[in-house]
């Protein structure tokens, strides 16, 4: 009896926590509706950023105020195939134009740090994308994106996500500035 009444006080504060998290990672406010005319013939990623780790963010099971952990981690090969997919859905074969696209990745890092009240995850992304046709005609675009959460319930699994989702974001952002 008493647990089920702590159970029932925490539930207004874990359920939006958790609607939140899922609802960041489904949703992309640059989605890009328009395409660009051509074909990609070959998609190249530069990792440009500084200090990469291999280990995985450290997010403890007990948080206490203060803690924090904040990593450039490298990339995985579910992200690089979400870079390659997300850079081909900007594209239609319409015309016979290829594109060779270059995706610089300036800054990829992931976060995490506790307060007394909640945990905080975040990502912060920033790159640059080239695409030379067979005119050897250039055209950049850059984006910056970051996005961040409040939750109880900090975890690695997620924030790789968050990442996932931020990077398809930026993409999206700066091939709708070419548009």
């Amino acid at each position: 009896m008493k647990y089920s009444f702590y159970l029932l006080l925490l539930t207004p504060i874990l359920f939006p926590s958790c609607l939140a998290k899922k609802n960041l990672v489904t949703t992309n406010p640059y989605e890009n509706r328009t395409q660009m005319s051509g074909i990609v013939k070959d998609i190249t990623i530069e990792d440009a950023r500084q200090n990469v780790v291999t280990r995985n963010i450290k997010i403890p099971r007990g948080t206490f105020p203060g803690m924090k952990d904040e990593i450039a981690q490298t990339l995985s090969e579910t992200t690089l195939q979400i870079i390659k997919g997300e850079i081909n859905k900007q594209f239609n074969t319409k015309t016979d134009r290829e594109y060779l696209i270059n995706l610089k990745l300036n800054k990829g890092i992931i976060g995490f740090k506790a307060n007394a009240f909640n945990e905080m995850e975040y990502t912060d992304v920033e790159i640059e994308i080239t695409a030379i046709d067979q005119n050897n005609k250039e055209i950049k675009c850059s984006s910056k994106v970051s996005l961040e959460i409040k939750s109880l319930d900090a975890s690695p699994e997620y924030l790789f996500i968050l990442f996932n989702r931020t990077i398809t974001n930026a993409i999206h952002k700066c091939f709708g500035e070419l548009n």
